[in-house]
Parts: C-alpha cells; sequence; structure tokens
C-alpha cells in the first residue's frame, strides 16, 4: 500500500510525463504548419510564375504584368486586413463600445454601468489607446464635429455621461473606436456601420502603402509616429 504522499509523488511524476507528451507534440504541429505552409507558397510561387510565362507569351508587356500583380497583390492585401478586422483588439472592439452603449441605454445609468463593466473587465472599450497615453487626437476631433453637425441629439447626451464617467474612472480619454459609434448612432446608420467606417478608412491607407511601397521597391514599416498636423479640437462635444 502507498502512502497518501507516496500517491501523490507518482500522480505528479505521470502530470510531468502527460505536460513533456503535451509541449513535444505542439512543437512538431508547430513544425509541421510551418512546413505546409511553406510548401503552399513555393506552389504558389511556381504556379504564379507559370501564369505570368503565359500571359507573356500571349503579348502582355512587363508594364501590364506589373500593373495586374499590383491589382492582384492589393486586392488579396486588403481582403486579408477585412478578414482581420473581426478582432476584440481592433476593428471589433467598435462592436463592443456599441454593445456598451445598448448596456447603459441614458445617462444617469452611465456611472453604474461603466463600473461594473471595468470590474468585470478590467478595462472600458473605447477608452484609452496605447499610441495615445495623452489621448486620442482623432477621437476627440471626431467627437466635436458630431456634437457640431448633431445637435440635442439623444445620442450625444449619452455619450458624454459615458465619456465623463470612464474619465473619472480610469482617466482615459475617447478613442477613434468610440467617436466612429458616437457618429454612426447620431446619424441613425445601421448596426454595425462604425466598423464598416473604420475599415473604409483603413482600406485606403492599406492600398496607399502598397503603391508606395511598389513605387520605392522597399518595404515600409511605420514606426506609428504621426507627423502631420494635429486635428484642434472646437470643444463642442466636451
Amino acid at each position: 500500500m502507498q502512502s497518501n504522499r507516496e500517491l501523490r509523488q507518482s500522480v505528479l511524476v505521470i502530470f510531468d510525463q502527460t505536460f513533456a507528451i503535451t509541449t513535444a507534440l505542439n512543437l512538431l504541429a508547430t513544425v509541421v504548419a510551418f512546413i505546409g505552409i511553406l510548401s503552399a507558397l513555393m506552389a504558389l510561387q511556381i504556379e504564379q510564375a507559370r501564369q505570368f510565362g503565359v500571359m507573356r507569351a500571349n503579348g502582355m508587356s512587363r508594364r501590364q504584368l506589373w500593373g495586374f500583380t499590383l491589382i492582384q497583390t492589393a486586392s488579396m492585401g486588403t481582403t486579408a486586413g477585412l478578414a482581420a478586422l473581426r478582432g476584440r483588439r481592433h476593428g471589433g472592439r467598435t462592436a463592443r463600445v456599441e454593445a456598451l452603449f445598448e448596456a447603459v441605454g441614458t445617462p444617469t445609468q452611465a456611472g453604474q454601468v461603466l463600473a461594473e463593466r471595468l470590474r468585470q473587465d478590467g478595462a472600458l472599450p473605447g477608452f484609452g489607446h496605447t499610441l495615445y497615453p495623452e489621448g486620442d487626437p482623432r477621437g476627440r476631433a471626431l467627437l466635436d464635429l458630431t456634437a457640431a453637425a448633431v445637435r440635442g441629439s439623444r445620442v450625444l447626451a449619452v455619450a458624454r455621461a459615458i465619456a465623463a464617467q470612464a474619465q473619472e474612472l480610469t482617466g482615459d480619454g475617447p478613442t477613434l473606436d468610440f467617436g466612429l459609434v458616437v457618429l454612426a448612432r447620431a446619424l441613425g446608420l445601421p448596426h454595425g456601420a462604425a466598423q464598416a467606417l473604420f475599415a473604409l478608412g483603413r482600406t485606403a491607407g492599406w492600398i496607399g502603402q502598397a503603391l508606395e511601397q511598389y513605387q520605392s521597391g522597399q518595404m515600409i514599416r511605420p514606426r506609428a509616429r504621426y507627423v502631420g498636423l494635429r486635428p484642434e479640437s472646437q470643444g463642442a462635444f466636451a
């Protein structure tokens, strides 16, 4: 008969062996996935070279090939970028902001709802941005423009209450996601329109960057340092 201590040691040994096997399987799966992706890319490269050869044989010039490649890669890159917008920490954040608006309902409930959401999630969607520790100027400018264009809106009253409570609870200002949701709701746009507006702006940026990379012949790696003119707050929302 084994004592409880010996039995526990035996169980821990089995667990360690199981975890070691799991780690090895994870590593093997990673290697297999890498090989699969590499093989797929090589096959795609061979297929594309064959496709270009056929096009050249049919009389397509180098300029026409360049234009075809640009359109193809730009459309593929844009599609991939749009597919990635569903994540919680990217374009999909506007959906979380919309859910917050639905939960608040009226300005008087903002404090209670935000405090509960902060207790559950540890953060408030639409407030605080890593790249803008002093406040997202895009969100503030968009809120000011919306407030100036749609005066007396019930949506603005709720938005101001949410922003004030969020500032009091976290010290963070509204982001672009919050501004887009306020704009969409103030204009009576359908659910999900804020994300569509976000995607529209990003798509123009992606295509512009792709064109610039093709013209320069080198990769562009943005450092997220905005050097242009900063939008000036008109104070209409505050």
